[in-house]
């Protein structure tokens, strides 16, 4: 997992063409005195430049601790650290998905959702009675199928597994 900041705020555009924020990844990012920079998103901290794995907690270094004890708690916790200094420990670590994965609407994170799903799956799942599993358009809606799935899924990413898949006239 890398550092993300071209994805800082995701948005998607509604029927109307307004841009709706449905996703945000903040991080910080501390400079030192001496040149060093690093960053914390998702409660993982990073070395400067694009691709670059996590740093562990041990090898952070003390001037980063000292900016992070700065910030205030709610700043901590929007970067994925505990309000409380005291709580901070390291994150377990993460497997990447795979990129078939991926495409299938499958993570690696956890979730309390049956794990052999995929998208498809929770697309075709919808009930065609239900009015808030569409939008007025007839696509499925995304709020829905995020709440079933766990996680964010693209309007690409539905389009992409269910293509052309649309609300059943009554």
């Amino acid at each position: 997992m890398s550092l993300n900041i071209e994805r800082v705020h995701v948005m998607e555009r509604d029927a109307s063409g307004r841009d709706i924020l449905v996703k945000s990844n903040p991080y910080s990012r501390f400079v030192s005195s001496d040149g060093g920079a690093i960053a914390v998103q998702g409660g993982r901290f990073y070395s400067d430049g694009g691709g670059q794995p996590t740093i562990p907690y041990e090898d952070v270094p003390e001037w980063a601790w000292k900016a992070v004890r700065n910030m205030t708690p709610d700043g901590r916790i929007k970067v994925g650290l505990p309000a409380d200094m005291d709580e901070i420990k390291e994150p377990e670590p993460v497997e990447e998905p795979t990129e078939s994965a991926q495409k299938m609407g499958k993570s690696s994170e956890p979730k309390d959702k049956e794990p052999d799903k995929t998208l498809v799956d929770y697309v075709y799942g919808l009930d065609h009675s239900i009015d808030a599993h569409w939008t007025k358009a007839g696509l499925p809606d995304l709020n829905s199928i995020k709440e079933m799935v766990g996680k964010y899924v693209s309007r690409g990413e539905v389009e992409d597994s269910c293509p052309g898949y649309r609300r059943k006239e009554s």
